[in-house]
C-alpha cells in the first residue's frame, strides 16, 4: 500500500490528488500526440479541449462521489468539495469529460473532430482507471469485502486490507484487481492501435470493457453504497456505462470505413 502522503524535497502532497494528477498529464500528452499526428492542428488547441474534458470530469466525477454517498455528506458537508482522501465517481467523470469536451468543442473549436480525441480516450479510460485504483489503496477508498480466510481463495484475489476505518482484515483485493483490470485493457487498446482494428469505434469497446469489469468487481467490494434490487448503486451505473459504450460502439460500426485513420 501507498503512503497517504508523497514528500519531494520540502513539499508534501497528498497521494491522491498526486497520482490523479499524474493520470491527467499522460492523459493530455497522449490525445495531443495523438489528434496531432492525425490533423494538422495546433497542439494548443488539443490541450485546451482536453483541459476542458477533465474539468468536467473532475466536477461531475465529485457531484456523483457525494450524490451516492450523500448519507455521509449531508451531515459532513465540510467535506464535499475536499477530494484529497479520495472521492470521485468514474461514471460522473467519463460523462463530464465527454459533456465538457462537447462543450468547448462547440464554442471554441468548431473545426476539431471529437471522435478522434475519443479514439485516443480509448487508453485514458485503464489509464485514469489504474491511478485511481492504485491511489484508492493509500486510503483505503473502494476496499474489498472481508473473507474468512487468506487460505479459501486463490491468492490473486485477496490480501490483508484497511478498510475505511483502519480496521486491518483479509479481505478481496479490489485495489490490485483494479490495478489488474486496468492494465488489461491498456494492453487491449494498445492492440488494436497496433493492428489497425475498431477504427472508429475503439472508445466504445474500452469504455464496455472497463465498465464489465467495474461490473464485477463490485461483487468483491465492501465499502458502504446504497443496494437497488439487491446490486450495488456503482453496479448500477457500471451496467448503464456498458449500455452506453455498446451504443457508441455500435452507432460508429457503418461510418468507421470513412474514417481516415
Amino acid at each position: 500500500m501507498l503512503p497517504q502522503t508523497i514528500t519531494i524535497t520540502s513539499l508534501t502532497i497528498s497521494t491522491y490528488p498526486f497520482l490523479l494528477g499524474i493520470g491527467i498529464i499522460l492523459g493530455i500528452g497522449i490525445t495531443a500526440l495523438y489528434y496531432r499526428l492525425s490533423f494538422v492542428t495546433p497542439l494548443s488547441a488539443t490541450v485546451d479541449i482536453c483541459l476542458a474534458g477533465f474539468i468536467g470530469g473532475l466536477i461531475l466525477g465529485r457531484v456523483g462521489h457525494v450524490l451516492i454517498h450523500w448519507a455521509y455528506f449531508s451531515e459532513h458537508s465540510l467535506e464535499i468539495l475536499s477530494i484529497n482522501a479520495g472521492g470521485l465517481n468514474w461514471h460522473g467523470v467519463v460523462i463530464g469529460a465527454v459533456t465538457g469536451m462537447a462543450i468547448f468543442k462547440h464554442i471554441f473549436h468548431s473545426d476539431m473532430r471529437l471522435w478522434v480525441i475519443l479514439e485516443a480516450w480509448a487508453w485514458i479510460i485503464p489509464l485514469i482507471g489504474f491511478m485511481g485504483w492504485w491511489a484508492c489503496s493509500a486510503f483505503s477508498c473502494g476496499y474489498g469485502a472481508e473473507v474468512g480466510n487468506l487460505t479459501d481463495y486463490p491468492a490473486v484475489l485477496v490480501w490483508e486490507a484497511r478498510d475505511i476505518n483502519g480496521m486491518i482484515a483479509p479481505r478481496f483485493a479490489t485495489h490490485p484487481l483494479g490495478m489488474l483490470w486496468a492494465g488489461v485493457v491498456i494492453i487491449i487498446s494498445a492492440n488494436c492501435f497496433w493492428r489497425g482494428w475498431l477504427v472508429g469505434r475503439r472508445f466504445g469497446f474500452s469504455l464496455m470493457l472497463w465498465s464489465m469489469g467495474m461490473l464485477l468487481l463490485g461483487y468483491l467490494r465492501g465499502d458502504t453504497i446504497p443496494f437497488l434490487s439487491g446490486l450495488r448503486i456503482d453496479q448500477w451505473l457500471d451496467a448503464l456505462m456498458l449500455i452506453l459504450g455498446a451504443g457508441y460502439y455500435f452507432w460508429h460500426r457503418k461510418t468507421a470505413s470513412l474514417y481516415p485513420l
